[in-house]
């Protein structure tokens, strides 16, 4: 990339042939290494690395799996109309690396040695090599997706720290002219599209070039700044580098398979049925999240919110703003757009002259049949307090972060006391008593304040055959709610989540391993002596906790004291 510092590689390598026709390479493992990649050159160093001496011989089958990696329709070189290239270029030379495309139809191709010289670059391996490393890194960059049962996607593995300027395939691609061309002549390649809409931004030329290389695979898209850059307090030209990269991603909408907006302003994201309109037939997620989350005031007369239509019936994954959604898709006509949807995420919501009421929200929801996991984070939504309670709908899971109590008392109010079975409430307030969650089979509490009433929370989860608990950093489970739920806390016998059989308390420095201990034993007690009576049973009052985590067992030696 223009004017971005790459930080040489030193690794001497050198690769002799077999009686047997296959290939060897020798890495010196006591060369230094410098750059990004430096995790993924050393994986290649690590295969054999039983071996202590300082130079190793890599069979090139045992490096690159080549049976499982190599496919018919990615054979280097002739699907993109490249020949093979070998330039001479060693990496610890290049000091700035330019994204323009390499000269991969003209080559200038040295003449082969005879004899090779005992050490040479990455660079200087032969073109073919490089292309089934980089196949190795490719598939150490993806993973499958088992949720889509009757599809063969796999994602790119980004669920840990995503740095783009260490991601494949821009990574790799940025280090040497030799890598690059390698990297061009396969097209699986280039089915991941990074843009970086921070200063500076990812040329044109190079996303123009990605998208050539890509041939006609589905795409990956993945419009985001540097880490350090979301820091940033503002950025006034960001909505604009996301408008010329959309003008050249949108002639490839029906290739996207994922597309991912994930920037400073909610005012830079490009808006479902305005700025993203046409046929998506392959799109699977569609995210779309900001870090201001202040979404621009809606154009009531602007054409995108009548006519012009977005085709996704592929969609599953949806991942919006509050005020995206309202104006996208809280609407009868477009509800039909999302009825294989399974995962849904609303995140940031801010009051901008149009209504958006909990009911709105709930009843969306309802419409939607193939929904299974909904979350909700900081929504300042409208509470109406009207409408009537939906018959029989119950979410399987619903995670709430930063909701206020009126909120959740509407919503619980609308879906008539059907709890989700999975229910996560991380730093929200409540009010016990217009909380039923009869139907929860897992409750997680997280970084919920300490003058929030979790006692009365538990009081309302009763019913439920052996339901899962689990707390992290909550102030309020303390020693007076262990002693709660170590004894009958009412005349009618009712204990606390009587049929609780698996606790995990995490972060919480408000309780003693004393009374901790007296609750574990109390309740065993009980369900001892009641002839370990199951729920349901006329002898049932409490059962046993039998599954029991924390980490102050990880502290006090695995547990031993316990």
């Amino acid at each position: 990339m223009d004017g971005v510092h790459v930080a040489p590689i030193h690794l001497a390598a050198k690769y002799t042939p077999r009686r047997n026709g296959r290939c060897v390479c020798s890495l010196d493992r006591s060369m230094k290494l410098s750059h990004p990649l430096s995790n993924q050159l050393e994986l290649i160093q690590g295969i054999q690395g039983k071996r202590e001496d300082a130079h190793m011989d890599l069979e090139l089958d045992d490096i690159l799996m080549t049976d499982a990696l190599v496919d018919d329709d990615d054979l280097p070189l002739e699907e993109n109309g490249c020949a093979p290239w070998d330039g001479d270029v060693r990496l610890d030379a290049l000091d700035t690396m330019s994204l323009d495309p390499p000269d991969v139809t003209s080559p200038t191709v040295p003449p082969v040695a005879k004899t090779l010289s005992s050490h040479a670059s990455m660079s200087d391996m032969p073109f073919d090599i490089l292309v089934l490393i980089f196949k190795q890194l490719h598939q150490l960059s993806r993973r499958s997706l088992f949720l889509l049962q009757d599809s063969d996607w796999d994602e790119w593995d980004d669920y840990a720290a995503f740095d783009p300027l260490r991601a494949f395939p821009t990574a790799p691609a940025a280090v040497s002219p030799a890598w690059r061309a390698a990297m061009a002549s396969v097209s699986a390649f280039w089915t991941r599209i990074i843009v970086l809409v921070d200063d500076p931004p990812t040329p044109s030329r190079a996303l123009a070039d990605a998208l050539e290389w890509s041939a006609n695979r589905p795409l990956d898209v993945r419009v985001c700044r540097r880490v350090d850059a979301y820091d940033d307090v503002s950025d006034p030209r960001e909505r604009a580098r996301v408008c010329t990269a959309l003008a050249l991603l949108t002639p490839h909408m029906h290739r996207w398979r994922s597309f991912s907006g994930d920037v400073l302003h909610a005012a830079s994201l490009p808006r479902p049925y305005a700025d993203l309109v046409g046929r998506a037939p392959l799109l699977i997620s569609l995210l779309l999240d900001s870090v201001d989350g202040r979404a621009p005031d809606p154009e009531p007369d602007a054409p995108s919110h009548t006519d012009r239509m977005l085709y996704t019936p592929a969609l599953r994954f949806l991942w919006l703003d509050g005020n995206t959604l309202r104006d996208a898709y809280v609407r009868p006509e477009r509800a039909g757009a999302l009825v294989r949807v399974l995962r849904l995420t609303v995140s940031q919501y801010r009051r901008d002259g149009v209504p958006f009421s909990v009911r709105a929200l709930v009843y969306f929801l309802y419409a939607l049949p193939a929904l299974q996991s909904v979350k909700l984070h900081d929504l300042a939504l409208d509470v109406c307090g009207s409408g009537v309670p939906l018959l029989d709908y119950q979410l399987n899971r619903l995670s709430c972060d930063r909701l206020a109590a009126p909120v959740l008392a509407e919503f619980w109010r609308l879906i008539d006391g059907y709890s989700p079975n999975h229910l996560s409430l991380k730093r929200c307030t409540f009010e016990p008593a217009s909380m039923d969650l009869g139907s929860t089979m897992c409750l997680s509490l997280s970084d919920i304040d300490g003058d929030q009433d979790l006692a009365g929370l538990l009081d309302r989860w009763e019913g439920v055959i052996y339901p899962e608990l689990r707390v992290r950093r909550c102030p309020g489970f303390d020693d007076a709610l262990l002693d709660a739920m170590a004894t009958q806390h009412n005349a009618f016998g009712r204990w606390l989540c009587a049929g609780l059989k698996s606790l995990e308390v995490y972060e919480c420095d408000g309780y003693s391993d004393a009374s901790l201990q007296r609750m574990i034993d109390a309740r065993t007690m009980v369900h001892a002596r009641s002839g370990f009576a199951v729920v349901g049973d006329e002898a049932f009052k409490v059962a046993a906790i039998e599954d029991f985590d924390s980490d102050r067992l990880r502290a006090s030696d695995d547990g031993d004291d316990w």
